[in-house]
């Protein structure tokens, strides 16, 4: 069976079954959509939908954790929607197409995000963190006062944590954009979620806002 007829089967299979569930699902996804259909659409009769939607999962899009591409994660947005009955076939176009879009946009907000880290982490080790730590070190090396030496080495060891943390926030965005480019599952799963179920408020909110 080829990885589209398993996944919209899957995705039909997952819709029969929510279908008549009055369970709301709950949903902790960053990633919305940024655009809503035309005016045009928005004055039309919505679509009578279900009370509730199956949660998507990466498991639902393909077999054994294959990885999806751009014009796959339209596809599969395209026969979900569909499948599921949220969209119909005349409002689908337009939502594909803003679904590419943000698509295309967390991509190269992902891609800005490692150049501003880069950024922020060429800076301080190279004119902050590198010049104090080499200064630190000939001053240890002129001092021979056990608590001298000790500040000094405890401001050495500030500068390179400091260091580090730029370069761990470096390397995390690096990995989310390397992530995003090699498999779109996990947008097309976060943003169609977005999308279908019911925002719940985070249960600690809810206890902040009562102690208010």
């Amino acid at each position: 069976m080829s990885g589209e007829a398993y996944w919209l089967l899957t995705a039909l299979a997952v819709g029969l079954l929510v279908f008549g569930d009055s369970r709301y699902y709950k949903s902790g996804h960053a990633i919305a959509p940024t655009r809503k259909p035309d005016a045009s659409r928005q004055a039309a009769t919505p679509p009578v939908r279900p009370a509730t939607f199956p949660v998507i999962t990466l498991d639902h899009i393909t077999p054994n954790g294959q990885a999806i591409t751009s014009a796959q994660a339209v596809k599969v947005f395209r026969l979900y929607m569909l499948a599921i009955g949220y969209l119909d076939k005349q409002e689908l176009p337009d939502w594909a197409r803003y679904f590419a879009e943000d698509m295309k946009s967390h991509g190269q907000e992902l891609a800005s995000d490692v150049a501003e880290e880069r950024r922020k982490f060429k800076e301080y080790s190279e004119l902050i963190g590198a010049p104090e730590i080499r200064a630190l070190k000939r001053q240890l090396q002129k001092t021979n006062d056990n608590v001298k030496r000790d500040a000094i080495e405890l401001k050495i060891a500030g500068y390179q944590s400091e260091i580090d943390e730029e370069e761990k926030y470096l390397r995390k965005a690096q990995a989310m954009l390397q992530a995003f480019r090699a498999d779109k599952r996990r947008f097309v799963v976060d943003y169609i979620n977005n999308l279908t179920q019911p925002k719940v408020e985070p249960e600690h909110m809810s206890a902040v806002q009562t102690v208010i």
